[in-house]
């Protein structure tokens, strides 16, 4: 508090950057662990913090992806903060349908949050009919999460909506 009546306030946050002690003791019972990533470099640096067993098996392979396979688009226009979510909604949708009408293939979009996603998914099926869609949900059990997966072939077509953080990021 100061000593003029204001108060000051304060934010705590703990984050826990070395979770190798943590890990460490479970993943020595488990009897095995697979943890992938593209960003796990430096090798010995990601195994320390890990905490991974001395020997562990490191596999790394090559992307199956070719650079001109990627399209960067920024879309400084739109804001998906908390605050602007409500109003970005018509902007997000139109990039999506318009994305997907230029190149029909296959897309994941991601969403922080299952409200957001669903008021997106709301809006695409109000304005754009003719995108198809299928969306992750809450308590997805392990048959519907591989329906999810399973739309995703060589042929079909179509956006799937995702929540990050959750079982498909």
């Amino acid at each position: 508090a100061t000593g003029r009546g204001k108060t000051k306030r304060s934010m705590l946050c703990l984050r826990n950057v070395a979770p190798a002690p943590f890990l460490a003791p479970r993943l020595k019972q488990a009897r095995s662990t697979v943890l992938f990533s593209a960003t796990l470099n430096p090798r010995r640096f990601h195994a320390d913090m890990l905490g991974l067993p001395t020997g562990s098996a490191w596999i790394e392979v090559e992307s199956p992806f070719q650079a001109d396979q990627l399209r960067v688009c920024l879309a400084e226009h739109v804001s998906t903060r908390y605050q602007h979510r409500q109003a970005s909604l018509g902007a997000v949708v139109a990039l999506i349908a318009q994305q997907y009408r230029e190149r029909a293939g296959n897309y994941l979009a991601f969403f922080s949050s299952f409200d957001y996603l669903q008021q997106v998914t709301a809006l695409l099926r109000e304005q754009y009919p003719d995108v198809p869609f299928w969306e992750q949900t809450r308590g997805m059990q392990e048959a519907a999460r591989s329906a999810f997966l399973d739309r995703f072939t060589e042929h079909s077509k179509g956006v799937g909506f995702a929540v990050l953080g959750g079982a498909f990021a």
